[in-house]
């Protein structure tokens, strides 16, 4: 079922068209790799999932009460507080069950009335319920888990994130979208700062989650271990293909095959006409200057008609384009 849905977009800067007449979906969970050129409109297609730019045309249909996260080669992150602080506050609601159960626990120990004592364990069991519901006790894990993963030293850890290097706020930045679990997420070049460990990790990371993934990578390795499908711009568009990226180079190189192919048979088409033409200019030339024999000159002007009807360049020009844009598309 797919939660995002684009149809017919088109979107300009200036004069310069970036994406035109474009659709596209994503699915629940699918995880998808998006490429094309440098400029090509990656980043922009981006900023349009995420509300911050508007379509010129068409339009963009995203289902309620999604949470989207968004990583981008440049990280926003700043301030004084540490990586840890930061991550340890995405658990408030965690924080506020530590403290409920506290109070529950002492208001427990403290109770005489039988019936104020049940209220109590009642009310001591739903957070209990809500702690598990949001795997609460390993907070503290998940927290290590994710920056150990990114290579985090103790050092890193503990200093502001105001004088860490940009590289390791990037990864500052990472580990806070992943701990956040987001239902969306947005990934461009997620791997250019990671080593082959944390590059390792992240991609079983993002097969294992229920999120939707869209990533921009040049790590080729990366896109075929957690990609099903490749969505390529190019020419301002959007094909898709499904695979991982080997599968997208294999299909693209027999979607040029099938165009070459096309082109050829078009162009032997425009000579066969070219070639018609020139006979049956000389046969008219032969007809005009003839004395003699002209039923026989007429006789073979027919042949040539009949057994050869050339195309019109309208539909030679609109074959040919349609075979060089004959790609999978939704």
């Amino acid at each position: 079922m797919s939660i995002i849905r684009i149809s017919g977009l088109t979107k300009k800067y200036g004069a310069k068209t970036v994406l035109h007449n474009i659709y596209f979906k994503a699915d629940k969970s699918e995880k998808i790799g998006l490429t094309g050129k440098n400029g090509s409109g990656k980043t922009t297609l981006f900023k349009l999932i995420l509300g911050k730019e508007q379509p010129d045309d068409g339009f963009i249909e995203i289902d309620g009460g999604l949470t989207f996260g968004y990583f981008s080669q440049f990280s926003e992150l700043d301030g004084d507080e540490c990586i840890i602080d930061i991550l340890d506050r995405e658990f408030y609601r965690v924080h506020e069950l530590e403290t409920a159960l506290g109070k529950a626990e002492r208001e427990i120990s403290e109770c005489r009335d039988e019936r104020e004592l049940k209220a109590l364990v009642n009310n001591q069991m739903a957070l209990f319920s809500e702690m598990d519901m949001l795997d609460g006790w390993n907070y503290k894990y998940k927290i290590a888990t994710v920056l150990s993963k990114l290579n985090f030293s103790e050092e890193h850890r503990r200093l502001p994130v105001a004088q860490l290097s940009g590289g390791w706020r990037n990864r500052a930045s990472l580990a806070l979208l992943l701990i956040k679990e987001p239902d969306v997420i947005l990934l461009d070049e997620p791997t250019n700062f990671l080593d082959a460990d944390g590059v390792e990790w992240l991609a079983e990371w993002i097969k294992k989650s229920p999120a939707t993934v869209i990533a921009v990578s040049h790590d080729r390795c990366f896109l075929d271990g957690v990609t099903s499908k490749i969505a390529e711009i190019e020419n301002n568009r959007i094909y898709e293909y499904s695979g991982g990226y080997s599968a997208f180079i294999r299909q693209k190189k027999l979607k040029s095959k099938d165009i070459e192919r096309d082109f050829v048979h078009e162009e032997e088409l425009l000579i066969m006409e070219e070639n018609a033409i020139k006979d049956r200019a000389e046969l008219q030339k032969q007809l005009k200057n003839a004395k003699g024999g002209r039923g026989k000159l007429e006789k073979k002007m027919t042949g040539i008609t009949k057994n050869i009807t050339p195309l019109p360049a309208e539909t030679i020009v609109t074959s040919l384009y349609q075979g060089a844009t004959s790609r999978t598309r939704y």
